[in-house]
């Protein structure tokens, strides 16, 4: 599913409201799901959800996910360190 909802999640702001119906918390899903492994999961199981999430691709076509914690006035960029190619494609 993160697939599949990825062009219509990027360069959009989408709220996190709690709500499983709600698209910026099955984004956060997805992107945790898919991405199990990483330090944007370790930092999302450590810190909870965000207010707002904001995904993009950067300048050489990498993923990246801006996490937005208004209680704490912060953002947290994750960005993928390099193209990653899909070998099944």
């Amino acid at each position: 599913m993160h697939g599949y909802t990825q062009r219509e999640s990027n360069d959009t702001y989408h709220l996190v409201t709690g709500n499983k119906d709600n698209f910026g918390d099955r984004r956060i899903k997805y992107s945790r799901h898919f991405y199990k492994n990483s330090s944007l999961s370790r930092f999302l199981d450590q810190n909870g959800e965000p207010s707002f999430i904001y995904e993009y691709k950067t300048a050489s076509r990498c993923k990246g996910i801006r996490l937005f914690y208004i209680s704490r006035d912060s953002v947290y960029v994750f960005e993928q360190v390099k193209k990653v190619t899909c070998t099944r494609c």
